[in-house]
């Protein structure tokens, strides 16, 4: 798992240091939160990065489905849309870990 100092752009590591100290007090849904916020700027930075990046091909870095559906990943304008407002503490950490593992993979 990629840590938030591995995070070159100040304001993705910011983001996603934020989402840590969330999910370490239990607030779940701001980590989510702040996890979406850093993987769609990633997406606005690097358009072609779930097709072509660093993890095409590869299934264990699948877009975890739990709860939040990307839209027009492929687009200028990618957004997540959420099924729900409440996530556990697992489910945050998979979102962290995953949007925190990407960030690294692009170099940003």
């Amino acid at each position: 798992m990629a840590k938030p100092t591995q995070i070159q752009a100040p304001d993705l590591r910011a983001l996603m240091t934020t989402a840590r100290e969330a999910y370490l007090d239990d607030r779940n849904l701001e980590c989510v939160e702040k996890s979406m916020e850093a993987f769609v700027e990633l997406l606005r930075r690097q358009p072609d990065f779930l097709a072509g990046g660093p993890f095409a091909g590869n299934n264990r870095r699948v877009f975890p489905q739990l709860g939040v559906r990307l839209i027009g990943a492929d687009t200028p304008t990618p957004a997540v849309e959420y099924d729900r407002r409440a996530f556990s503490n697992p489910e945050a950490i998979t979102w962290f870990e995953y949007v925190s593992d990407c960030i690294v993979a692009a170099k940003l």
